[in-house]
Protein backbone atom coordinates (compact mmCIF):
# COMPACT_ATOMS: atom_id res chain seq x y z
CA UNK A 1 0.00 0.00 0.00
CA UNK A 2 2.65 2.38 0.97
CA UNK A 3 4.14 1.74 -2.91
CA UNK A 4 1.40 2.94 -4.12
CA UNK A 5 0.95 5.79 -1.74
CA UNK A 6 4.21 6.61 -3.13
CA UNK A 7 3.17 6.97 -6.58
CA UNK A 8 0.06 8.26 -6.50
CA UNK A 9 1.89 11.63 -4.72
CA UNK A 10 4.49 11.07 -7.99
CA UNK A 11 2.00 11.08 -10.47
CA UNK A 12 -0.22 14.32 -9.46
CA UNK A 13 3.11 15.69 -8.45
CA UNK A 14 1.95 16.93 -4.34
CA UNK A 15 5.26 15.65 -2.89
CA UNK A 16 5.09 19.19 -1.66
CA UNK A 17 1.59 19.86 -0.80
CA UNK A 18 0.87 16.63 0.92
CA UNK A 19 0.94 15.64 4.57
CA UNK A 20 0.44 12.02 5.48
CA UNK A 21 -1.21 11.42 9.02
CA UNK A 22 -1.44 7.84 10.89
CA UNK A 23 -2.44 6.39 14.15
CA UNK A 24 0.30 3.73 13.44
CA UNK A 25 3.55 5.75 14.17
CA UNK A 26 5.45 2.45 12.38
CA UNK A 27 3.30 3.34 9.41
CA UNK A 28 4.87 6.69 9.32
CA UNK A 29 8.41 4.93 9.70
CA UNK A 30 8.05 2.28 6.71
CA UNK A 31 6.94 5.60 4.76
CA UNK A 32 9.67 7.50 5.47
CA UNK A 33 11.44 4.72 4.46
CA UNK A 34 10.53 4.66 0.87
CA UNK A 35 10.73 8.19 1.15
CA UNK A 36 11.76 11.42 2.74
CA UNK A 37 10.53 14.26 1.11
CA UNK A 38 7.17 14.65 2.24
CA UNK A 39 5.67 16.00 5.55
CA UNK A 40 4.16 12.93 8.33
CA UNK A 41 1.80 13.35 11.25
CA UNK A 42 1.77 10.56 14.15
CA UNK A 43 -1.57 11.22 15.34
CA UNK A 44 -1.51 11.31 19.04
CA UNK A 45 -4.22 12.11 22.05
CA UNK A 46 -5.21 14.82 23.58
CA UNK A 47 -3.16 17.40 25.82
CA UNK A 48 -3.63 16.79 29.28
CA UNK A 49 -4.91 19.08 31.65
CA UNK A 50 -2.67 21.57 33.61
CA UNK A 51 -2.61 23.80 36.58
CA UNK A 52 0.64 25.49 36.38
CA UNK A 53 3.68 26.49 33.86
CA UNK A 54 5.97 24.03 35.04
CA UNK A 55 2.98 21.01 33.89
CA UNK A 56 2.44 22.82 30.64
CA UNK A 57 6.06 22.59 29.68
CA UNK A 58 6.03 18.39 31.03
CA UNK A 59 3.30 18.14 29.03
CA UNK A 60 4.88 19.51 26.01
CA UNK A 61 8.01 17.80 26.31
CA UNK A 62 6.36 13.94 26.43
CA UNK A 63 4.24 15.00 22.96
CA UNK A 64 7.26 16.05 22.01
CA UNK A 65 9.47 13.14 22.57
CA UNK A 66 6.33 10.75 21.21
CA UNK A 67 6.72 12.58 17.81
CA UNK A 68 10.07 12.59 17.54
CA UNK A 69 10.36 9.07 17.83
CA UNK A 70 8.59 8.71 14.48
CA UNK A 71 10.40 11.99 12.52
CA UNK A 72 6.85 13.27 13.15
CA UNK A 73 5.28 17.12 13.61
CA UNK A 74 2.82 17.32 16.76
CA UNK A 75 -0.46 16.13 16.13
CA UNK A 76 -2.41 16.00 19.18
CA UNK A 77 -6.35 15.58 19.33
CA UNK A 78 -7.35 19.89 19.77
CA UNK A 79 -8.98 19.20 23.38
CA UNK A 80 -7.22 21.48 25.82
CA UNK A 81 -5.40 23.13 23.23
CA UNK A 82 -5.25 26.89 24.08
CA UNK A 83 -3.47 29.80 22.78
CA UNK A 84 -0.96 29.38 25.24
CA UNK A 85 0.57 25.85 24.69
CA UNK A 86 0.45 27.19 20.86
CA UNK A 87 2.69 30.36 21.59
CA UNK A 88 5.03 27.85 23.36
CA UNK A 89 5.55 25.90 20.53
CA UNK A 90 6.11 28.53 18.32
CA UNK A 91 8.54 30.33 20.47
CA UNK A 92 10.47 26.90 20.14
CA UNK A 93 10.25 27.05 16.29
CA UNK A 94 7.96 23.85 16.54
CA UNK A 95 4.73 23.43 14.34
CA UNK A 96 1.23 22.13 15.36
CA UNK A 97 -1.23 20.38 13.17
CA UNK A 98 -4.01 19.45 15.50
CA UNK A 99 -6.91 17.05 14.80
CA UNK A 100 -10.10 16.86 13.90
CA UNK A 101 -11.87 19.64 13.89
CA UNK A 102 -15.65 19.24 12.72
CA UNK A 103 -18.34 21.67 12.05
CA UNK A 104 -19.81 21.46 15.79
CA UNK A 105 -16.83 22.66 16.94
CA UNK A 106 -16.12 25.57 14.74
CA UNK A 107 -15.74 27.80 17.55
CA UNK A 108 -12.80 26.34 18.21
CA UNK A 109 -11.65 25.66 14.78
CA UNK A 110 -11.83 29.57 14.02
CA UNK A 111 -9.74 30.46 17.17
CA UNK A 112 -6.65 27.79 16.28
CA UNK A 113 -6.79 29.74 12.92
CA UNK A 114 -6.74 33.26 14.67
CA UNK A 115 -3.44 31.64 16.47
CA UNK A 116 -1.60 30.80 13.82
CA UNK A 117 -1.67 27.16 14.38
CA UNK A 118 0.41 25.47 11.18
CA UNK A 119 -1.85 23.02 10.05
CA UNK A 120 -5.93 21.82 11.69
CA UNK A 121 -7.06 18.72 10.14
CA UNK A 122 -10.82 18.68 9.87
CA UNK A 123 -13.39 16.39 7.97
CA UNK A 124 -15.33 19.70 6.70
CA UNK A 125 -13.22 21.70 4.64
CA UNK A 126 -16.26 24.34 3.81
CA UNK A 127 -15.23 25.65 7.42
CA UNK A 128 -12.72 27.49 5.51
CA UNK A 129 -13.54 27.11 1.63
CA UNK A 130 -14.15 30.82 1.13
CA UNK A 131 -11.57 32.20 3.70
CA UNK A 132 -8.57 34.19 2.61
CA UNK A 133 -5.56 32.08 2.78
CA UNK A 134 -2.81 34.09 0.97
CA UNK A 135 -2.41 37.86 0.06
CA UNK A 136 -0.24 37.96 -2.89
CA UNK A 137 1.18 41.46 -4.62
CA UNK A 138 3.68 40.41 -7.30
CA UNK A 139 6.01 43.37 -7.06
CA UNK A 140 6.49 43.31 -3.32
CA UNK A 141 10.24 42.58 -2.35
CA UNK A 142 11.59 44.33 -5.14
CA UNK A 143 11.74 48.00 -6.39
CA UNK A 144 10.53 49.88 -9.06
CA UNK A 145 11.13 53.43 -11.01
CA UNK A 146 8.10 55.57 -11.96
CA UNK A 147 7.75 58.66 -13.51
CA UNK A 148 6.63 61.82 -11.84
CA UNK A 149 2.88 62.14 -11.49
CA UNK A 150 2.69 58.66 -13.05
CA UNK A 151 0.39 55.90 -11.95
CA UNK A 152 0.82 51.96 -11.27
CA UNK A 153 -1.28 49.68 -10.71
CA UNK A 154 -0.31 47.62 -8.03
CA UNK A 155 -1.30 43.78 -9.31
CA UNK A 156 -2.62 42.51 -5.69
CA UNK A 157 -4.31 39.27 -5.35
CA UNK A 158 -6.09 37.07 -2.70
CA UNK A 159 -6.40 33.53 -2.97
CA UNK A 160 -8.75 31.48 -0.62
CA UNK A 161 -8.38 27.93 0.76
CA UNK A 162 -11.27 26.76 -2.49
CA UNK A 163 -8.54 27.56 -4.46
CA UNK A 164 -10.93 30.75 -5.45
CA UNK A 165 -8.29 33.86 -6.84
CA UNK A 166 -9.53 37.10 -7.48
CA UNK A 167 -8.27 40.83 -7.33
CA UNK A 168 -7.45 42.32 -4.16
CA UNK A 169 -8.86 46.02 -4.75
CA UNK A 170 -11.65 47.02 -2.62
CA UNK A 171 -12.90 47.93 0.28
CA UNK A 172 -10.39 45.22 2.10
CA UNK A 173 -6.93 46.79 0.72
CA UNK A 174 -4.95 49.03 2.40
CA UNK A 175 -1.65 50.50 2.71
CA UNK A 176 0.91 51.24 5.74
CA UNK A 177 3.59 53.83 4.68
CA UNK A 178 7.17 52.51 5.93
CA UNK A 179 8.78 56.40 4.71
CA UNK A 180 6.73 59.61 3.72
CA UNK A 181 4.74 58.95 1.10
CA UNK A 182 6.57 62.30 -1.28
CA UNK A 183 3.11 63.24 -2.54
CA UNK A 184 2.35 59.44 -3.65
CA UNK A 185 -1.31 58.43 -3.15
CA UNK A 186 -2.85 55.06 -3.22
CA UNK A 187 -6.20 53.92 -4.79
CA UNK A 188 -7.76 50.73 -2.61
CA UNK A 189 -10.59 50.72 -4.78
CA UNK A 190 -8.59 50.18 -8.30
CA UNK A 191 -5.63 49.33 -6.97
CA UNK A 192 -3.43 52.16 -8.71
CA UNK A 193 -0.39 54.29 -6.50
CA UNK A 194 -0.03 57.83 -8.71
CA UNK A 195 3.41 59.52 -7.58
CA UNK A 196 3.66 62.87 -6.87
CA UNK A 197 5.88 65.37 -8.38
CA UNK A 198 8.85 64.77 -5.37
CA UNK A 199 12.02 63.02 -6.24
CA UNK A 200 12.82 60.42 -3.92
CA UNK A 201 12.01 56.57 -2.68
CA UNK A 202 9.01 55.79 -0.98
CA UNK A 203 8.53 52.40 1.03
CA UNK A 204 5.55 50.88 2.49
CA UNK A 205 3.62 47.72 2.57
CA UNK A 206 -0.02 46.48 1.03
CA UNK A 207 -2.20 44.86 3.75
CA UNK A 208 -5.54 43.03 3.00
CA UNK A 209 -8.56 42.71 5.95
CA UNK A 210 -10.31 39.21 6.05
CA UNK A 211 -12.80 37.70 7.69
CA UNK A 212 -13.83 34.17 9.24
CA UNK A 213 -17.19 32.99 8.48
CA UNK A 214 -17.98 33.72 12.37
CA UNK A 215 -17.25 37.47 12.04
CA UNK A 216 -13.63 37.12 13.34
CA UNK A 217 -11.21 39.05 11.60
CA UNK A 218 -7.56 38.90 10.61
CA UNK A 219 -4.76 40.96 8.37
CA UNK A 220 -2.59 39.79 5.90
CA UNK A 221 0.11 42.08 4.81
CA UNK A 222 2.78 42.33 2.00
CA UNK A 223 6.51 42.23 1.94
CA UNK A 224 7.41 45.60 1.48
CA UNK A 225 7.62 47.47 -1.96
CA UNK A 226 9.81 49.71 -2.52
CA UNK A 227 9.32 52.94 -5.25
CA UNK A 228 11.53 55.62 -6.65
CA UNK A 229 10.08 58.07 -8.15
CA UNK A 230 12.12 60.55 -10.47
CA UNK A 231 12.32 61.92 -13.95
CA UNK A 232 12.40 58.16 -15.44
CA UNK A 233 11.10 56.94 -19.52
CA UNK A 234 8.80 53.84 -19.35
CA UNK A 235 9.05 50.32 -22.03
CA UNK A 236 6.87 50.64 -24.66
CA UNK A 237 5.77 48.70 -27.63
CA UNK A 238 6.44 49.24 -31.53
CA UNK A 239 3.49 50.18 -33.66
CA UNK A 240 3.89 46.59 -35.29
CA UNK A 241 4.17 44.68 -31.95
CA UNK A 242 1.66 41.68 -31.36
CA UNK A 243 2.51 41.69 -27.33
CA UNK A 244 0.53 43.77 -24.79
CA UNK A 245 1.34 45.88 -22.11
CA UNK A 246 0.28 44.46 -18.58
CA UNK A 247 0.46 47.45 -16.41
CA UNK A 248 -0.85 45.89 -13.29
CA UNK A 249 2.22 43.43 -12.97
CA UNK A 250 4.43 45.12 -15.23
CA UNK A 251 4.66 42.54 -17.53
CA UNK A 252 4.78 42.41 -21.51
CA UNK A 253 2.04 39.56 -22.55
CA UNK A 254 1.88 36.81 -25.82
CA UNK A 255 5.70 37.33 -26.47
CA UNK A 256 6.75 34.28 -28.75
CA UNK A 257 9.29 31.94 -28.85
CA UNK A 258 12.06 32.80 -30.91
CA UNK A 259 15.89 34.61 -30.35
CA UNK A 260 16.01 37.36 -27.31
CA UNK A 261 17.52 40.27 -30.04
CA UNK A 262 14.85 39.97 -32.48
CA UNK A 263 11.96 40.08 -29.88
CA UNK A 264 13.39 43.33 -28.59
CA UNK A 265 14.09 44.86 -32.23
CA UNK A 266 10.31 43.66 -33.12
CA UNK A 267 8.71 44.74 -30.03
CA UNK A 268 10.13 47.22 -28.13
CA UNK A 269 10.96 50.78 -28.58
CA UNK A 270 13.91 52.07 -27.96
CA UNK A 271 15.80 48.81 -28.74
CA UNK A 272 19.54 49.89 -28.53
CA UNK A 273 19.14 50.67 -24.41
CA UNK A 274 17.38 47.27 -23.76
CA UNK A 275 19.03 44.33 -22.20
CA UNK A 276 17.04 41.08 -21.39
CA UNK A 277 18.06 39.31 -18.10
CA UNK A 278 17.21 36.04 -16.88
CA UNK A 279 15.19 34.87 -14.12
CA UNK A 280 18.28 34.96 -11.81
CA UNK A 281 18.57 38.64 -12.99
CA UNK A 282 21.68 37.74 -15.39
CA UNK A 283 22.03 39.41 -18.93
CA UNK A 284 21.82 37.10 -21.85
CA UNK A 285 23.10 37.27 -25.30
CA UNK A 286 20.71 38.48 -27.76
CA UNK A 287 21.14 34.92 -29.98
CA UNK A 288 19.87 33.37 -26.61
CA UNK A 289 16.16 31.24 -26.43
CA UNK A 290 13.35 34.17 -25.07
CA UNK A 291 12.35 32.24 -21.90
CA UNK A 292 8.69 32.45 -19.91
CA UNK A 293 10.19 35.03 -17.02
CA UNK A 294 12.93 36.90 -18.59
CA UNK A 295 13.23 40.27 -17.78
CA UNK A 296 13.76 43.50 -20.35
CA UNK A 297 15.10 46.59 -18.52
CA UNK A 298 14.83 49.50 -20.10
CA UNK A 299 18.46 51.21 -19.11
CA UNK A 300 19.45 55.01 -20.51
CA UNK A 301 22.92 56.29 -19.13
CA UNK A 302 23.32 53.63 -17.22
CA UNK A 303 19.94 54.51 -15.35
CA UNK A 304 17.57 51.78 -15.14
CA UNK A 305 14.23 53.78 -16.04
CA UNK A 306 11.73 50.74 -16.07
CA UNK A 307 11.54 46.99 -16.53
CA UNK A 308 9.14 44.37 -17.27
CA UNK A 309 8.53 40.32 -16.94
CA UNK A 310 7.92 39.07 -20.27
CA UNK A 311 5.30 36.38 -20.83
CA UNK A 312 6.23 33.50 -23.58
CA UNK A 313 2.66 32.65 -24.12
CA UNK A 314 2.72 28.31 -23.60
CA UNK A 315 6.47 28.38 -22.26
CA UNK A 316 5.11 27.95 -18.84
CA UNK A 317 7.69 25.05 -17.90
CA UNK A 318 10.09 27.95 -19.42
CA UNK A 319 12.54 26.05 -21.66
CA UNK A 320 11.97 28.72 -24.57
CA UNK A 321 10.04 26.44 -26.72
CA UNK A 322 6.26 24.68 -26.89
CA UNK A 323 6.71 21.05 -26.43
CA UNK A 324 4.59 18.35 -24.74
CA UNK A 325 5.21 19.43 -21.24
CA UNK A 326 3.54 22.44 -21.75
CA UNK A 327 0.70 21.49 -22.56
CA UNK A 328 0.63 18.59 -19.81
CA UNK A 329 0.87 21.10 -17.42
CA UNK A 330 -1.63 23.30 -18.04
CA UNK A 331 -4.02 20.51 -18.22
CA UNK A 332 -2.87 19.51 -15.36
CA UNK A 333 -3.65 23.15 -13.69
CA UNK A 334 -7.02 23.16 -15.04
CA UNK A 335 -7.86 19.89 -13.74
CA UNK A 336 -6.95 20.55 -10.16
CA UNK A 337 -3.64 18.37 -10.01
CA UNK A 338 -1.21 20.97 -10.62
CA UNK A 339 -0.79 24.54 -9.12
CA UNK A 340 1.43 27.12 -11.67
CA UNK A 341 3.67 29.68 -9.49
CA UNK A 342 2.38 33.11 -10.59
CA UNK A 343 4.57 33.60 -14.01
CA UNK A 344 3.83 29.67 -15.11
CA UNK A 345 0.08 30.69 -14.61
CA UNK A 346 0.33 33.84 -16.90
CA UNK A 347 2.22 32.05 -19.54
CA UNK A 348 -0.87 29.01 -19.60
CA UNK A 349 -3.28 31.80 -19.71
CA UNK A 350 -2.73 32.23 -23.49
CA UNK A 351 -6.06 33.56 -24.35
CA UNK A 352 -5.79 36.43 -21.63
CA UNK A 353 -8.73 36.31 -20.09
CA UNK A 354 -7.62 36.23 -16.89
CA UNK A 355 -8.60 32.68 -16.05
CA UNK A 356 -7.18 29.35 -16.73
CA UNK A 357 -9.54 26.93 -19.45
CA UNK A 358 -9.88 23.89 -21.49
CA UNK A 359 -8.71 26.92 -25.02
CA UNK A 360 -5.91 27.65 -23.24
CA UNK A 361 -4.55 23.91 -23.00
CA UNK A 362 -6.17 23.06 -26.61
CA UNK A 363 -4.24 26.07 -28.02
CA UNK A 364 -1.09 24.74 -26.77
CA UNK A 365 -1.37 21.82 -27.60
CA UNK A 366 -2.52 22.37 -30.83
CA UNK A 367 0.55 25.01 -31.19
CA UNK A 368 2.99 22.12 -30.39
CA UNK A 369 1.37 20.21 -33.04
CA UNK A 370 2.61 22.84 -35.23
CA UNK A 371 -1.14 23.54 -36.37
CA UNK A 372 -1.76 27.12 -34.56
CA UNK A 373 0.34 30.27 -34.00
CA UNK A 374 -0.19 31.52 -30.17
CA UNK A 375 0.70 35.08 -31.71
CA UNK A 376 -0.23 35.50 -34.60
Amino acid sequence: MLKAVSDLIDKYDYASRINVISFYGDMLTSLLDIRRDISTGYLSGSLSSWSSSAELRENFYNLLSAAQVYDSSINISYGNINKEFYTLLSDRGITLWPWTYSKSVATAFYNAFLWGVDGLTTNDAQLTVDTVRSFDVPMAGSEKRIAYSSQLRIGATVATYGGKRSSAAGESLGITWLTDSLGCTFNAQTGVLTAGTESGTVSFMLNYSAKLPNGAGYVLYSQPVVITVGDYSEIELTDVSKCRLNEEDRLILRAGCGAVGDFVTVNLKNADKIIVLDADGNEVKPSSDLKNGFIAQLSIDGVVHDERRIIVSGDVNANGKIDAADYLMIKRAFLGTHTLDTISGFAADVNINGKLDAADYLMVKRAFLGTYNLVG
